[in-house]
């Protein structure tokens, strides 16, 4: 599916659901098609993750900008993929 510029693989990601009082969307599994060092699939697949949130859902980002003061998106979603 290509979305606006954005090529966006539906199958690469898989969505959660997301409430106000839940927080963000984050990914549950990893993106895996760019080069193979753990650091640079994380932020890849965070960052497909935070612009799909931006286009398809109102507030899938539960307000949180990419990188802010106290964890930001990307913070809360690179804790996530860690523990996978």
């Amino acid at each position: 599916m290509k979305l606006i510029g954005i090529v966006f693989v539906a199958s690469a990601l898989t969505f959660g659901s997301a409430h106000a009082d839940t927080g963000p969307i984050l990914p549950t599994t990893l993106k895996t098609d760019i080069k193979p060092t753990e650091g640079a699939i994380r932020r890849a697949t965070c960052s497909a993750q935070y612009k799909a949130n931006k286009l398809m859902t109102p507030d899938g980002n539960a307000g949180l900008k990419w990188n802010q003061a106290g964890g930001g998106y990307y913070s809360k979603c690179n804790k996530a993929l860690k523990a996978l």
